[in-house]
């Protein structure tokens, strides 16, 4: 799973009359004048403010207000990224990863989101988890997979969360754990993963590791169902019959 994060950065001023550009482009850009805001975010970027940088990336890439021009996209996110911006790397891995714009480069990609990751980024660290995970772009290892998915989850990314608890429950490159697994899949039904709720109702209804709690796998499986995942929804239908 990629995430998108294909957003305008937003700078939230008080009245100050030294704004800096990329302040000055930000409210321009609110008021609808946009060729104005355009030239003080080109401004800011050549003076190495990444933020305009990005901004200016994700308006050619939207190409709602300005022609979409992908090209620039590239540049501009990779000038953002080489001064340590954290979603410049991860929305210019995505390009990459989907050859979008530029020509497809899954290992690019990779080293990309692993630069957003150690940026700050935890969708970039959940990419690089993944891509250790699944093994399509390079060799499979789950203690890499491990070590990302960890700081992912760390940031409350729910999927990451979710990925290390299937990975305790099956014994994935770590010792099979049931209570680590119940944890991750808890911290992730939490934070709203529709597959976790459903994956900690099975470990109910299986007893693998805590006492078999029917009523308490009922109530996660119609979590589950109420946030749109089938088999919770097939699951809480069996368990009512």
């Amino acid at each position: 799973m990629k995430r998108i994060i294909f957003s305008i950065l937003i700078s939230i001023l008080s009245i100050n009359l030294n704004a800096s550009d990329f302040d000055s482009a930000i409210i321009l850009q609110e008021k609808g004048e946009i060729k104005k805001a355009i030239s003080l975010f080109q401004k800011a970027c050549k003076s190495s403010d990444s933020r305009a940088c990005y901004n200016l990336a994700v308006m050619y890439y939207d190409g709602k207000k300005v022609k979409q021009d992908y090209s620039k996209v590239q540049k501009l996110y990779t000038k953002a990224c080489d001064s340590g911006h954290a979603f410049s790397c991860y929305n210019l891995g995505l390009m990459y990863d989907g050859g979008k714009g530029v020509k497809k480069d899954s290992l690019k990609a990779k080293d990309l989101y692993t630069k957003a990751c150690d940026a700050g980024d935890s969708f970039g660290c959940y990419n690089v988890g993944f891509v250790y995970y699944s093994g399509e772009v390079v060799k499979k290892d789950y203690l890499k997979a491990k070590e990302y998915f960890t700081k992912a989850c760390d940031a409350n990314d729910a999927s990451a969360c979710h990925n290390l608890g299937v990975m305790y429950s099956k014994a994935e490159g770590v010792k099979r754990d049931y209570a680590k697994a119940k944890d991750f899949y808890t911290k992730a039904c939490d934070l709203k993963s529709d597959t976790a709720c459903n994956n900690l109702g099975l470990m109910y209804i299986k007893a693998q590791g805590i006492a078999q709690n029917i009523a308490k796998a009922k109530e996660l499986f119609k979590q589950s169902c109420d946030d749109g995942n089938a088999k919770g929804c097939k699951n809480y239908s069996m368990i009512n019959k």
